[in-house]
């Protein structure tokens, strides 16, 4: 049995590329916000990997307004949401995806919850729109792992 090193390789590379990508789509951001005694709106999110391992948590200080982000190039629009707050515009997530609609919709329950006036309730959502594509991106892994090791480490004796 020989190792063959450009499958080995190949392998590594789609490995990498699969968890890459996993990463960064396989992230969920769970967004609640509260009313303050103010009557001012608090918001605070948390990132977490496949919506279990936590990796990161911001808070957004009196939030005014959100809205959907666009941004275009040759292949087509992708979205994201924004939220105007007394720091500035800050996104929800670092990254933009399809559906437009959902994006709307979840902006208008933010801005809906923005402008009541009740003070006991809290909004709690959650954008998880880039797990399709970590979804996707389990093919790259499972393509590594075969050229890893069926065709690289695990190579069937030729009879010759």
């Amino acid at each position: 049995m020989k190792a063959d090193k450009n499958s080995i390789l190949i392998g590594l590379f789609f490995i990498i590329i699969g968890i890459f990508f996993m990463f960064i789509f396989g992230q969920t951001t769970d967004l609640t916000c509260a009313k303050t005694e103010a009557g001012t709106t608090v918001c605070s999110k948390e990132v977490k990997f496949l919506g279990v391992i936590p990796l990161s948590s911001n808070d957004f200080r009196e939030v005014y307004r959100a809205e959907v982000e666009e941004s275009c190039d040759d292949e087509g629009c992708s979205y994201r949401i924004v939220l105007t707050t007394i720091d500035g515009t800050r996104p929800l997530t670092s990254f933009y995806t399809s559906n437009w609609s959902g994006k709307n919709e979840m902006a208008a329950q933010i801005n809906t919850f923005i402008g009541s006036n009740n003070n006991r309730g809290e909004l709690a959502l959650q954008e998880k729109s880039g797990l399709w594509a970590s979804l996707l991106s389990m093919v790259f892994l499972l393509v590594g792992l075969y050229q890893l090791l069926l065709k690289g480490l695990i190579q069937l004796n030729q009879v010759g």
